[in-house]
């Protein structure tokens, strides 16, 4: 609530609770991540501690924020709305078909509430969004040591101790360069449980860090802030490389080319650090691309190994089940525990526990309607993330496409939980309010790249502030001598 001469009330940044929310959930995965690799003993009341400490802190932190008087944007609501209603099925269908509840569950509609209540900027989600990518980073640098000092198991050992035999058919159809040099046993999957999911991750860090790098090169950034974000692009390469994800890699390239068009459409980068960076990202990724999609167990044989992949891993005959499946229950879907039962059945392959499509999964699992709700999430966060690229947020959108893109081979989001892909379309969607009160010169004041206006004009400057009530306008200046 507003003061009354209409500023702010005092209060913390929205950026703490957003943040706090973002990565304590990410934090509390790893925790017990950590706890069940270590299989180290614990006390049960342990991880009870770990998973409600977060909604406390989010809540606490949450409660000291200022109430400015930015507006909440319709966009916004109608986003925040479906993504309530895509939870309240998804949780609905967890409850009813007895699949137990897991508490973690709560921080996603405590997050939806709080940000409607008490809506953040476009500045302040940006700072959580960096936060959060930092955060990100950090996390899977440091799994990716304790990998390579052999203090946490890889995921090729975690499936042989399962004996399925699907480790020995992942080792002959993925390219891993780096594993060799670094000691790794096969591809990369970190806290993530997945070298899929660790490749969404990182393609995460590397649109936003490359849309933040580009960012600081234009706005002719101190050195050593154009050095972090720098230093997380190559990070975010790293662990895409690692992973030999093909749709992370394609889904990280398609993001990467519609940030550099929106940079270009909408803005125009002064300094050619910008350039090497948005030229550069594309160019590294679709080369990585080219070199896992044609080679496979260390050897280079594009036409073998394309041909003998023409079914995209498997994934045309599970589509093919999963449709059937969807027909048997087309308007409320066969839940999880109907996937269960096709896996444990044999009618799926053991590694299908999701359809690897968004829509697909979606009207399996939940229905039509909830692949409908879905689509609506997806359609509203892609309009405000254009307007975000608008005002100076290119790689809100770019985010957006990524995860789209990676709807197309895989399941990225756990709509109960907030993931890496859910925790980065909600930031990329909460960008669509500008920061008025930061100041700031024509520009975006989080650091947009957009510094000119399409028409390569200089914008105009900010209105001069209303005079205070009960207050008389200054005089007009006196006019000049008139000349001799």
């Amino acid at each position: 609530m507003a003061q009354s001469d209409g500023t702010p009330r005092s209060g913390i940044d929205p950026a703490w609770y957003l943040g706090a929310t973002l990565l304590g959930f990410l934090l509390v995965q790893v925790a017990l991540f950590l706890m069940a690799v270590l299989d180290a003993s614990f006390p049960p009341w342990l991880e009870l501690s770990i998973v409600l400490s977060v909604p406390l802190v989010a809540f606490a932190l949450w409660s000291q924020t200022r109430r400015t008087v930015e507006p909440q944007s319709t966009v916004r609501k109608v986003f925040l709305a479906l993504l309530l209603l895509v939870w309240l099925v998804a949780v609905t269908d967890e409850v009813f078909r007895e699949r137990g509840f897991n508490t973690l569950a709560l921080l996603l509609p405590l997050l939806i509430v709080m940000l409607w209540t008490r809506p953040p900027a476009g500045g302040s989600v940006v700072r959580a969004g960096d936060a959060y990518v930092i955060g990100l980073t950090v996390v899977s640098v440091a799994a990716l040591f304790l990998e390579v000092a052999n203090v946490i198991p890889s995921w090729y050992q975690a499936l042989m101790a399962d004996g399925d035999g699907f480790a020995a058919v992942e080792r002959a159809s993925y390219w891993v360069p780096l594993a060799g040099p670094l000691g790794l046993d096969g591809r990369w999957a970190g806290p993530f449980l997945h070298p899929n999911f660790a490749g969404m991750a990182a393609a995460v860090v590397l649109l936003w860090s490359t849309g933040r790098a580009a960012s600081s090169f234009s706005r002719r950034a101190r050195r050593q802030v154009t050095g972090v974000w720098g230093a997380l692009v190559v990070a975010g390469l790293l662990m895409l490389t690692l992973t030999s994800s093909r749709t992370s890699l394609g889904a990280a390239f398609a993001g990467s080319v519609v940030l550099a068009i929106a940079v270009v459409t909408w803005g125009r980068p002064q300094r050619s650090g910008s350039w090497v960076l948005l030229m550069g990202v594309p160019s590294a990724l679709a080369l990585l691309l080219g070199m896992t999609w044609t080679a496979a167990g260390g050897m280079i044989d594009a036409a073998a190994t394309v041909a003998d992949n023409s079914s995209l891993s498997g994934r045309t005959e599970v589509w093919a089940t999963y449709a059937a499946m969807w027909r048997e229950s087309p308007w409320f879907g066969v839940g999880d525990v109907g996937i269960a039962a096709a896996i444990d059945t044999g009618q799926l392959p053991s590694w299908a526990h999701h359809a690897h499509n968004l829509g697909l999964d979606a009207a399996t699992r939940y229905g039509v309607g909830f692949a409908l709700l879905v689509a609506a999430l997806l359609v509203t966060s892609l309009v405000a993330t254009t307007g975000s690229a608008r005002r100076g947020v290119p790689w809100a959108l770019a985010l957006v496409v990524m995860l789209l893109a990676e709807g197309l081979t895989e399941t990225p989001f756990k709509w109960l939980f907030l993931t890496p892909t859910l925790a980065a379309l909600i930031l990329a969607t909460m960008t669509t309010i500008p920061d008025h009160t930061s100041g700031g010169g024509g520009g975006p004041p989080w650091g947009g790249v957009n510094l000119r206006t399409r028409s390569g004009t200089a914008p105009s400057p900010p209105p001069p502030p209303a005079p205070e009530r009960g207050t008389d306008p200054a005089p007009n200046p006196a006019p000049p001598p008139a000349a001799p």
